[in-house]
């Protein structure tokens, strides 16, 4: 992945790390669903921290949008809650086609 200068004091301390693949959470085709059970409370605790941009009925709104995604992913495997996500290797970053057929 290529890295943007920015300040000589902070491209001296740099380190370059490879950048193994991209995780993509609102996606149509996961690639794998994981079980949230264990953490769905404390997830949905996190998401009334949204309060500067959501209304009160918008956080319900919210709730209930990502709580249909949770138990539709969960339907395609043994748990009550799912989280999808999409792997990308960083050689499908740019490509587009190639990463959604394989």
């Amino acid at each position: 992945m290529p890295r943007f200068r920015t300040k000589p004091e902070i491209d001296e301390g740099h380190v370059p790390h490879p950048v193994r693949g991209l995780v993509l959470y609102f996606t149509i085709e996961p690639d794998l669903v994981f079980d949230i059970d264990a953490v769905r409370e404390r997830k949905h605790r996190a998401l009334d921290a949204y309060r500067a941009q959501f209304t009160a009925a918008g956080l319900r709104g919210l709730h209930a949008a990502v709580g249909a995604l949770e138990a539709r992913w969960a339907a395609t495997a043994a748990f009550t809650h799912g989280e999808a996500l999409r792997l990308l290797r960083p050689d499908e970053l740019h490509v587009g086609l190639a990463a959604s057929l394989r």
